[in-house]
């Protein structure tokens, strides 16, 4: 059996913001968390209120959020997050989802999640994505229809501010 560690370069992530409707939700990546040992200062924000306070003046350096909730948009909230002066806008969002879909996936994507997790998800899981934060380093991007990570999961052999028209070129594989 694989066991989950909390990543050393984690350790970095002091504190950490959970934005979720459901206390539950907070209360179950907190346990979690303490489960891969020492872990930072949790801040469970429950409203958007809230959370824009703790993004303002607690400057988290690691932010799970909600994608769709009772009365949190975390779609909209990422992308408005982004786009702020605030010292927490590149702060890494971990996107927590009920669906499973592709769809829900490239939402996250398109506002600026770093990561996208699918409930229920295991220790493992959450691992993964700690590890996926701590290890691949994303340039940041900022143009006039996105503001965040690179999105490419891969090295690309196409480099540079012309790269789509060489690909369109044939001189790389489309992607």
């Amino acid at each position: 059996m694989t066991m989950a560690v909390w990543p050393k370069a984690a350790l970095q992530f002091d504190p950490i913001q959970v934005v979720t409707s459901e206390r539950g939700t907070a209360a179950g990546i907190a346990q979690l968390l303490r489960g891969f040992g020492p872990a930072p200062n949790l801040i469970w924000s429950g409203d958007e209120k809230e959370a824009w306070r703790v993004m303002e003046t607690g400057h988290p350096k690691l932010i799970f959020m909600e994608q769709a909730g009772r009365v949190i948009d975390g779609l909209a909230m990422v992308k408005r997050l982004r786009r702020s002066a605030f010292a927490s806008r590149r702060s890494p969002v971990i996107m927590l989802s009920n669906e499973s879909t592709v769809a829900a996936l490239r939402a996250a994507q398109a506002v600026g999640a770093s990561e996208f997790l699918v409930r229920p998800f295991s220790a493992l899981d959450l691992g993964r994505r700690l590890e996926a934060i701590c290890t691949v380093a994303r340039d940041w991007i900022e143009t006039e229809v996105y503001v965040g990570p690179d999105r490419r999961r891969f090295n690309s052999a196409a480099k540079g501010p012309d790269r789509r028209g060489r690909s369109r070129q044939g001189q790389y594989p489309p992607g």
